[in-house]
């Protein structure tokens, strides 16, 4: 985060948000595994791909 502060340092990001933000991504990720996991389960097979991933992107995005 840190990388699209301006460069004068104005800007702080207090450890709350941090925190916050990690929260968010980590959620994030997680429903990305287990929704890509349910795609394939759904579909017959054990193997999972970026396809059953792709399937469940758009709904995600808009989850969140």
């Amino acid at each position: 985060l840190k990388h699209f502060l301006p460069e004068d340092r104005s800007s702080r990001l207090s450890s709350d948000m941090v925190k916050y933000f990690t929260e968010l991504i980590f959620q994030f990720i997680h429903q990305a595994f287990t929704r890509t996991i349910q795609q394939a389960t759904s579909e017959g097979t054990i193997h999972v791909d970026i396809q059953h991933f792709e399937k469940i992107l758009m709904q995600l995005l808009l989850d969140f």
